[in-house]
């Protein structure tokens, strides 16, 4: 739903929207996303890249870190730690993937389609090929 929400955002303000894992503080440069995330207005279109928010850019959500032991979130792509949305609602492809203590077989894939739109798939090995280890 921040996914949702953040491209919602980029296409109503027509400017970059990110969502990134992190904290109030700005984002954390990992692929770590149970541990909680950010969706900011990037007004400066830097992505936050030094991990710190910039005083004119907005916060607007602040997600804590998912519920459940074993629970993991992460971008399938290593080198990704963040989504952006431009003010078309487009943005870069690609698939999280959603993993909790009953392993693979129950596993979900989140996946961001260049159009921006989201959608939440059942994991196969086409998709994605394992849960990531904590």
């Amino acid at each position: 739903s921040s996914l949702a929400f953040a491209r919602t955002e980029a296409i109503t303000r027509g400017t970059r929207v990110v969502t990134c894992p992190g904290t109030a503080s700005g984002c954390n440069n990992t692929t770590e996303w149970e541990n909680g995330w950010l969706v900011f207005v990037d007004t400066d279109n830097d992505m936050a890249l030094d991990t710190g928010l910039d005083s004119d850019e907005i916060p607007l959500e602040l997600h804590g870190p998912l519920d459940g032991s074993g629970t993991t979130l992460r971008w399938s792509d290593i080198l990704k730690s963040k989504v952006s949305f431009s003010y078309d609602g487009r943005a870069e492809s690609g698939t999280f993937v959603l993993c909790d203590h009953r392993g693979f077989d129950h596993a979900r894939v989140i996946e961001v389609l260049a159009t921006g739109r989201i959608r939440t798939l059942i994991a196969t090995n086409s998709l994605v090929h394992s849960c990531p280890t904590t």
